[in-house]
């Protein structure tokens, strides 16, 4: 949409006439604050504020004649066909970029779904969101589960990097697969064994996950406790790990986990699990270990 050429006249006049106003309506405050300290003070104004009180008096007479609410009318004629035109033409951005990472996500195996300014592809759920600063991409694990990463700018080439090396940091985060439901197994009867009870029936899942990421740290961790020699493994890990692990049986004991009621996920008390590969999962809020029949 092109602005009407008198319009923009307008819009051009109305901004240099606020400018000055706005100029005018400084210089008087400025001076009237400094006259506000001089009497706050008990110095004589007529005196040492001479040059203030001659340049209030000179101004507030233009401050009042001014037409502020019709400078203001004009002002918000000509932004409101602006603002169209802006708005148009950030949708038609928008339309291409989505169309170009579309076509870029699905290539790398990665299907987009969903509509703008939400949508989903695999596990992750895409969120686009106008800033003062432009457009941004917030990459999330499952339905909002945790923030991965936020690009800025939400350039096709960098939100298509974003995704896929966050699908491939799942991968790289795995335990063994022969590994997992063993040690799975330990760190649910040590969630018993630390309570004071004898490893039988339901753990909060997310003990468990506590106990299972010390139980995979290495010997230099356990030597020497630090950041650098910690090995993370956190609730995405274990959420994706139990969605890919194939086997739910070790030492004749079957997986169970126990869904979450609405006051356990509000609470933070939850894990959610995709079910499927498109993104659909379910919050469980215990874990247990059960005697395969």
């Amino acid at each position: 949409m092109d602005l009407d050429a008198g319009l923009l006249e307008q819009y051009q006049k109305a901004s240099k006439e606020l400018t000055n106003l706005a100029t005018k309506a400084e210089k008087t405050a400025e001076a009237a604050r400094k006259l506000g300290k001089l009497a706050s003070t008990g110095r004589n104004l007529v005196v040492e504020g001479a040059e203030e009180l001659a340049l209030v008096r000179k101004l507030l007479p233009e401050l009042n004649d001014s037409n502020l609410p019709a400078l203001a009318m004009a002002l918000n004629s000509a932004l409101a066909p602006l603002q169209q035109a802006a708005d148009a033409a950030a949708q038609r951005e928008v339309v291409r970029m989505l169309d170009a990472l579309h076509q870029r996500l699905a290539a790398a195996g990665l299907p987009l779904e969903g509509r703008y300014p939400e949508l989903t592809c695999g596990l992750f759920t895409l969120v686009f969101e106008n800033t003062t600063k432009g457009l941004s991409a917030s990459i999330f694990y499952g339905p909002r589960i945790a923030r991965l990463e936020q690009v800025a700018g939400a350039e096709v080439e960098k939100v298509e990097k974003a995704v896929v090396e966050a699908r491939s940091a799942l991968d790289e985060n795995l335990l063994a697969p022969e590994s997992f439901l063993p040690a799975l197994l330990q760190a649910w009867r040590m969630t018993h064994l630390r309570r004071g009870r004898t490893p039988d029936g339901p753990a909060p899942i997310l003990a468990v996950l506590a106990e299972l990421c010390f139980s995979v740290q290495e010997e230099k961790f356990l030597r020497n406790p630090a950041r650098t020699t910690f090995r993370a493994y956190g609730q995405v890990s274990f959420s994706f790990q139990l969605f890919r692990s194939e086997s739910r049986t070790v030492d004749g004991l079957t997986l169970g986990m126990g869904i979450a009621t609405r006051e356990d996920v509000r609470n933070g008390d939850s894990l959610w699990v995709p079910r499927t590969s498109r993104g659909e999962g379910v919050h469980y809020s215990t874990l247990t270990f059960r005697r395969a029949e």
